[in-house]
C-alpha cells in the first residue's frame, strides 16, 4: 500500500521586501568595513614607509654614532629620594652609557653639604680630563650632561642648577640639558 499524498497546488506568493532590505544592509556594513580597512591599510603603508626611511638614515650615519663617545662625553646625574624617608637619597652617576658602572652616592641630612661636595668635585674631575690629542694639538671634547629630574627633591635639583651654573663658568665644553630648564 503506497500511500501518496497529494498536495494541492496552491499558489504562494512570496513577499522578499524585507529579505532584500536586509541583505542591502549586510551588503552595506562589509562595504563600509571593507572601506575602512583599506583607509587603515593606507595608514599603516604610510608608517612602514616612515620607519623604513628613519632606519635608512641610521644606517647612513651609523658609524658617525659610534664614533659619538670619542668626540662627546656623555654625563648623567639621576638623584631620586626615598618617598618613606625624604631625608635619605641616592644620586648616580654615569658617563656614557656604562649604567652598571654608575657610582650611587648615598646623601643623609647629617652629611648633606660633604656629599655636594663631593659629587661637584665628580663632575669636575670628568670635566677637567676629557681632552684629545689629534697631532699635537690638544683638544677639548664637549661633555653633555643631563640632570634626570624624574624622581629629585627640589633642594636637590637647585644645588645641581646652582653646581652646573658655577661649572658652566669655569668649563666651556659644559654642555646641560634638563626637562626642568627647558620650561
Amino acid at each position: 500500500m503506497n500511500r501518496r499524498k497529494t498536495f494541492d497546488k496552491i499558489n504562494i506568493a512570496l513577499d522578499l521586501t524585507s529579505l532584500l532590505d536586509v541583505i542591502f544592509i549586510v551588503l552595506m556594513v562589509v562595504m563600509c568595513s571593507s572601506h575602512n580597512n583599506v583607509n587603515e591599510m593606507a595608514e599603516v603603508q604610510s608608517e612602514l614607509e616612515e620607519a623604513r626611511s628613519t632606519i635608512e638614515m641610521y644606517e647612513a650615519h651609523e658609524d658617525d654614532i659610534e664614533n659619538l663617545s670619542e668626540r662627546v662625553v656623555f654625563l648623567t646625574i639621576r638623584a631620586d629620594f626615598d618617598a618613606e624617608d625624604p631625608t635619605h637619597r641616592t644620586v648616580k652617576i654615569m658617563t656614557g652609557d656604562d649604567l652598571k658602572g654608575a657610582e650611587e652616592i648615598d646623601i643623609t641630612a647629617e652629611d648633606e653639604d660633604v656629599k655636594y661636595s663631593e659629587i661637584k668635585d665628580k663632575v669636575s674631575s670628568v670635566l677637567a680630563g676629557v681632552t684629545r690629542t689629534d697631532g699635537d694639538v690638544p683638544e677639548t671634547i664637549p661633555v653633555w650632561v643631563t640632570l634626570s629630574d624624574e624622581n629629585i627633591l627640589y633642594r636637590d635639583w637647585m644645588y645641581f642648577d646652582e653646581m652646573l651654573g658655577e661649572l658652566k663658568d669655569s668649563y666651556p665644553n659644559l654642555y646641560v640639558y634638563d626637562r626642568l630648564m627647558e620650561q
